[in-house]
């Protein structure tokens, strides 16, 4: 059986690191495979997964050999931009994959870490990306093109419909937001809209599933703004699908996107979401551009519509459910990220 290793940065547990879960998981009868970060809060979340956590003190050059060396990879899986740089720095003489989750403005324009990606690329036997648009937009496109494919990020339907089952959460919500709250994500002007839908409807309430840098901007904005009524802000939660599932309609107004595999977690649950249309969101939504908002006033347009409109509300959350649908095919996705392995 084959040994793979996937390196991540982060410590945290957010969108790259569910598919590294989802990866291993799938593929734990025909490869064996460890995760590898520096240890945090995605420490418990591996455990109740029992998935094998090789932990570093500090994600460098001298931690990635030393954990190289310690399991001895066939493959190694690096994720994202940090991660794929440093083991092509190491001096592995194995299979090296570079999956790319996010299209990050940086990655648009030659700069110090994009010439750094670039020269790496010649030691990768596959450069991954979530979406078309990781490709189109990075900079260094003509270095990585014979090396480059697609792989959306599989959804598990059921898990997630479980999942939202895991436990009674009885408060009901208008509008929501999951993410990170960070610049990428823009939960800021989330709040800017529940500010102005609240104009038209009093009692409009909302909340704000995640955590982040941005924490304390949101809680000063939410006072500022007199909407300590209107939203709840619950920080990280591990299982957040029970509330998503009482929650109305998503607005994810994301400046850059990879993938947007929260949108598809959402829309799993008939839950329609308005968003950017940034990165592989527009490839997401490409039949389905009502659900694009280019600005403040079209995200409280098109939200007011359908809070306003049962029938609408109804039709594009079957929409929304349809949509989901397209990435929960596991034995494609397996396929091909198999194929990948075992070229």
């Amino acid at each position: 059986m084959k040994k793979v290793l996937h390196f991540l940065a982060s410590n945290q547990y957010s969108g790259a690191e569910n598919v590294i879960c989802t990866i291993i998981e799938n593929f734990k009868d025909e490869f064996e495979m460890v995760y590898c970060s520096p240890k945090g809060p995605i420490d418990n979340i591996l455990q109740k997964k029992n998935i094998k956590h090789l932990v570093m003190d500090k994600f460098d050059l001298k931690n990635l050999k030393k954990n190289i060396k310690e399991f001895n990879p066939d493959i190694i899986h690096a994720h994202d931009y940090k991660a794929s740089l440093l083991v092509a720095m190491t001096g592995f003489k194995g299979k090296i994959i570079s999956h790319l989750h996010n299209n990050c403005p940086f990655a648009k324009t030659w700069n110090f870490k994009t010439v750094l990606y670039n020269m790496a690329i010649p030691k990768f036997s596959k450069v991954i990306g979530v979406s078309n648009k990781v490709y189109e937009e990075a900079i260094f496109k003509k270095t990585m093109k014979a090396k480059y494919e697609t792989l959306y990020n599989y959804v598990d339907k059921m898990e997630i419909i479980n999942n939202s089952n895991a436990y009674n959460y009885e408060k009901k919500y208008d509008l929501f937001f999951i993410g990170r709250l960070t610049e990428q994500k823009d939960p800021l002007l989330f709040i800017e809209i529940v500010k102005e839908i609240k104009k038209l409807k009093k009692d409009i309430n909302a909340v704000i599933i995640g955590d982040g840098n941005l924490k304390d901007d949101c809680l000063d904005k939410i006072k500022v703004y007199n909407l300590t009524e209107n939203i709840d802000l619950s920080g990280f939660v591990e299982n957040p699908f029970p509330i998503i599932k009482n929650c109305q309609i998503g607005i994810m107004p994301s400046r850059w996107e990879g993938f947007g595999l929260t949108v598809i977690e959402a829309m799993t649950l008939s839950k329609p979401v308005l968003n950017s249309g940034a990165g592989g969101l527009i490839e997401i939504f490409k039949d389905n551009k009502n659900f694009i908002c280019s600005n403040l006033d079209e995200y409280i347009e098109s939200a007011l519509k359908m809070l306003n409109s049962n029938d609408l509300y109804c039709k594009n959350a079957k929409l929304s459910e349809n949509i989901a649908n397209k990435f929960a095919n596991l034995e494609l996705w397996k396929e091909k990220l198999r194929k990948m392995y075992i070229e």
